[in-house]
């Protein structure tokens, strides 16, 4: 499947979004710092702590994830990275825009993706490219009672 086949099935159209503070749920994986910046005074250093993302998601409904960084330098900075993403084993393929966070010394940031719409089964992996962090979310299918309807990529709605 190619890239923009991939985004508009995901439902992907732009990388956008970020929100500083604290995350419950984001597991901390003890990555080495990374991207450093300098702005004023000290340097920023970071450091990725976890994504919240969920293990799987039933087909065509939406799903989202957060991705938790901290700045563990004694300088205000900007974090910055791409996000790659593939579909099953295929290619890693660069999503437009990237994930940015000005955060102060020892404040934890927060970047949380669009909401996206998976329209295929298979794996959505993403990675988190500054880091070299990687994530799967398994597309299972999705279990409707009998009258529910569903829409196909075609966009063709059909009932149980």
């Amino acid at each position: 499947m190619d890239r923009r086949t991939f985004l508009g099935a995901a439902g992907i159209a732009a990388v956008a979004g970020c929100s500083n503070g604290d995350s419950s749920g984001s597991g901390a994986t003890g990555t080495p710092p990374s991207t450093r910046t300098k702005t004023g005074t000290g340097s920023a250093d970071f450091e990725f702590e976890g994504v919240r993302a969920p293990d799987s998601v039933a087909l065509n409904d939406p799903l989202a994830f957060a991705i938790r960084v901290r700045n563990v330098g004694s300088g205000r900075g900007t974090f910055t990275s791409g996000l790659s993403t593939r579909v099953d084993d295929g290619e890693w393929r660069a999503v437009e825009g990237e994930v940015s966070m000005t955060l102060d010394p020892g404040e934890p940031g927060v970047w949380e993706s669009p909401e996206l719409t998976p329209r295929y089964l298979g794996t959505l992996a993403f990675r988190l490219d500054a880091v070299e962090e990687a994530w799967r979310i398994e597309v299972a299918p999705k279990r409707l009672s009998f009258g529910e309807s569903y829409t196909t990529p075609a966009a063709i709605s059909a009932a149980v």
